[in-house]
């Protein structure tokens, strides 16, 4: 996806990309939260935070602006099967303050890497125009952020699969 664009072209697609997430977490988290009834939380939560990641390096790598949105909203559809489950096992934590945090704290969770991502990458494009053509911004470069995202899934699936209930 390297080439030259406007500040406000890149602006809007960032902006676009981040509703374009929003959109497949919106349509499907309540289907998701009813296939949960169906197969158990725990294995809607690894196969949403495994999607999750491997949409996240796809759009990483992604060859064109299609396919990046693309990417996308598969992400965001992967992010609609992890929500209704975390939401659901803190909804039965019986102390009530306790669920209040935690509840607080998944919120949080989620908005920081809503506002954290297109932010760190923000400031990647920065450190790039400074350092010249921001036309050879590489896939590796752009995705760092995004691997990092996958990493950090994957550890919390890995830590899900190896945690008994």
């Amino acid at each position: 996806m390297a080439g030259v664009a406007t500040p406000a072209a890149v602006a809007w697609h960032t902006g676009a990309l981040l509703g374009s997430y929003m959109l497949g977490l919106f349509a499907t988290a309540p289907l998701w939260g009813a296939m949960s009834d169906r197969i158990g939380g725990r294995r809607l939560l690894l196969l949403g935070l495994g999607a999750y990641a491997a949409a996240l390096v796809a759009f990483a790598l992604a060859g064109s602006l299609a396919a990046a949105y693309g990417w996308r909203v598969l992400a965001g559809v992967a992010g609609g099967a992890v929500l209704p489950v975390v939401n659901t096992a803190i909804g039965g934590v019986p102390d009530q303050r306790a669920r209040a945090r935690l509840f607080a704290g998944a919120s949080m969770a989620t908005l920081l890497g809503l506002l954290a991502g297109p932010a760190v990458s923000g400031f990647v494009y920065a450190a790039m125009q400074r350092m010249g053509d921001v036309s050879e911004m590489t896939p590796a470069v752009i995705g760092l952020p995004l691997a990092t995202a996958a990493v950090c899934a994957l550890v919390v699936a890995m830590g899900v699969a190896l945690t008994r209930v």
